[in-house]
């Protein structure tokens, strides 16, 4: 952890972080999602105004969050050297993108991020219970364990690895009743045309399913896992993408805390 530069070199396995690792992380991500506040302002003040004066609600926008903007990047400078390894390059690229100027990636990846930061304040007991997966980790919510870490009202202790490891399998489980539709694809690429019908390869993937929550004691019902209280298939499009996609972040998150995998960002 002595590089203070970004770098990809966070895609390989590393030993599982210290507390003391996962509580900068919790910083950076927390910088993160701030500076992501200041540019969805920003994005608003122009979204808000009428065509003429667009270009100057957004100029004013950005004069007014400058201060604010210079004060997340120097924390966010200060902090690197601590936590650079755990970085990815889109990450620290859209820290450092001037005020106004992040993409669609940027605001992605911000979301991915407050879900990050959800599972690890879950993970230091911060948050008493695990966020649901829909609607997803609320800023409030962070914002009020992150105050109290803060305040010394709470001591950030890792839950254990039993627990981390009971989550990241039930949220691997949802991955993979999400991905279901992808076995079919597989098994067309490769057998071609000696693939299986695509209905017996689905019974086949959610029959895997089902076995896998049996071992889990994850709740089922009519064929299906329940998720956040509703059979996972009876999700409406949008609902289910959400939950999948909130999934694969914290997933991310909880597998870099056993050390089996990169850094959340």
């Amino acid at each position: 952890m002595h590089d203070h530069e970004c770098t990809e070199g966070c895609d390989h396995r590393a030993p599982a972080p210290t507390l003391d690792e996962v509580i900068r992380m919790i910083g950076l991500s927390s910088l993160y999602c701030s500076r992501g506040s200041l540019e969805l302002e920003i994005l608003d003040a122009w979204e808000e105004s009428p065509p003429p004066k667009k270009k100057a609600a957004r100029k004013a926008a950005v004069v007014e969050r400058q201060e604010e903007y210079w004060t997340i990047l120097e924390a966010f400078n200060g902090a690197v050297p601590n936590g650079a390894a755990a970085l990815s390059v889109p990450f620290c690229r859209a820290m450092r993108e001037v005020l106004g100027g992040w993409a669609e990636e940027d605001f992605d990846l911000m979301e991915s991020q407050q879900e990050s930061l959800g599972l690890l304040l879950w993970a230091v007991g911060a948050i008493d219970a695990m966020p649901p997966l829909r609607p997803g980790v609320e800023a409030e919510v962070t914002a009020e364990a992150i105050r109290r870490i803060n305040a010394g009202e709470m001591t950030p202790r890792m839950r254990a690895e039993e627990v981390l490891r009971r989550v990241s399998a039930e949220l691997h489980l949802i991955l993979q009743r999400a991905d279901e539709t992808l076995c079919v694809y597989r098994e067309q690429v490769r057998a071609g045309s000696h693939a299986r019908p695509e209905a017996d390869i689905l019974a086949e993937a959610r029959a895997e399913v089902l076995a896998r929550a049996a071992e889990l004691d994850m709740p089922v019902q009519d064929g299906d896992i329940v998720v956040e209280g509703s059979e996972y298939g009876a999700l409406a499009g949008d609902e289910a993408e959400d939950v999948a996609l909130n999934a694969m972040s914290r997933a991310r998150a909880v597998r870099w805390l056993l050390g089996e995998g990169p850094g959340p960002s």
